[in-house]
């Protein structure tokens, strides 16, 4: 009987395999330098863009730095005093034992 023996490296590749044709074998290599290359300008390009974004965001921290921040609005109201002079005044909060 006859066997194929692309069917035999199929299922037993431990024992068998095919051996490729000189031009399959440029091919096949072409193919991988040109997905090595393209993978390459895909990490290029991805580098570039972190690189940029972590520019922006450097930018945008040194920019937040330089402008003055207010605490917030605070609103006078008679006969109350905030509580950070309340505490300097020395006197204490609770009397007793």
């Amino acid at each position: 009987t006859a066997v194929e023996g692309e069917w035999l490296a199929e299922l037993g590749p431990m024992f068998f395999s095919v051996k490729e044709s000189y031009k399959d074998r440029l091919k096949k290599r072409l193919k991988e330098k040109q997905d090595q290359a393209s993978m390459d300008w895909e990490m290029e390009q991805e580098e570039r863009r972190r690189a940029k974004e972590a520019e922006e965001k450097s930018r945008k921290d040194r920019e937040a730095a330089a402008t003055p921040r207010h605490s917030g609005m605070s609103m006078a109201t008679p006969g109350r005093t905030p509580l950070n002079v309340r505490l300097k005044s020395g006197t204490p909060r609770r009397v007793g034992l």
